[in-house]
């Protein structure tokens, strides 16, 4: 769609290891998009110049982030 971005991710989502959010930091704002086991790892995020984007990985019971 126009003005968004299709992240796309090689995870297997299962329930013990997935990616459990998707956050994207602006300087106003942040926005928090769930994810969940046994889902698709995909989200439609906004285009946003300046934007950081940071990834919320669920791995054996842990959450890991990465700034991407």
């Amino acid at each position: 769609m126009d003005g968004e971005y299709l992240l796309q991710y090689d995870c297997p989502m299962t329930k013990d290891n997935y990616i459990a959010a998707v956050i994207v930091e602006r300087h106003d704002h942040i926005s928090l998009y769930r994810l969940f086991p046994e889902q698709d790892a995909q989200v439609r995020i906004p285009m946003l110049a300046g934007s950081k984007i940071y990834t919320l990985y669920r791995k054996d019971g842990q959450l890991v982030a990465t700034q991407q």
